[in-house]
């Protein structure tokens, strides 16, 4: 979302000719207990469980604004669903079942991100430091 309003309004890029690729960590299937469909504040805080759904609810409000504001064709947020526990960033000893979890979302993605994002070529670079203005 910062990238798509510094390119709209700071930059004054169209937004009809943008394209976004949002790339997630991965998106885990989580259980909660189910005393805490009764329980208060405390409960939820003791749970553990409110870092993790505010983190969620803040990625999903930000990405359906996107999708509220680009057309389908525009955007794409790839963010696979996993088991809870099944992958863990901080576990080295996965390393290799990211990289087999990584072939297999690549694979599936591939044709409708050659679709949308890789039929463009982008104009040469041209830093802005350069236009006119003073280099201090």
């Amino acid at each position: 979302m910062v990238g798509l309003v510094e390119a709209v309004g700071t930059l004054g890029v169209d937004l009809r000719t943008i394209r976004i690729l949002s790339i997630g960590t991965y998106d885990s299937v989580n259980s909660r207990p189910s005393r805490l469909d009764r329980g208060g504040k405390l409960s939820w805080a003791r749970a553990g469980a409110v870092v993790d759904i505010l983190m969620r609810a803040q990625s999903l409000g930000i990405n359906n604004q996107v999708r509220f504001l680009v057309r389908p064709e525009q955007f794409l947020r790839i963010d696979p669903r996993v088991p809870e526990g099944d992958v863990s960033l901080d576990l080295t000893c996965k390393t290799d079942q990211l990289i087999s979890r990584a072939a297999h979302y690549s694979r599936i993605h591939m044709p409708e991100i050659k679709t949308k994002f890789l039929a463009h070529k982008a104009s040469p670079y041209e830093p802005l430091h350069g236009k006119g203005g003073t280099d201090s």
